[in-house]
């Protein structure tokens, strides 16, 4: 079973994002996973979107990213 939950604010053209997920084995504790992410997004378009985001996951192998992200919607 899992749960997470996203938040966004937004200021004008930029968002600001926090979230977490957490999931868990039904058997074994191996599987079990807690991620957390805070980051931000720019509308440079109304269709398209850049972000930075900070992601740590706590799980069975713990670990820290930093990712960009363009979006384009359709």
């Amino acid at each position: 079973w899992g749960a997470g939950m996203v938040a966004t604010r937004a200021f004008g053209p930029l968002t600001a994002v926090l979230g977490i997920r957490h999931r868990e084995a039904f058997d074994q504790g191996l599987n079990d996973e807690t991620r957390t992410e805070i980051g931000a997004r720019y509308s440079i378009t109304p269709h398209d979107t850049v972000g930075l985001s900070y992601y740590t996951t706590d799980a069975h192998v713990n670990s820290q990213a930093v990712g960009i992200s363009y979006r384009r919607a359709i």
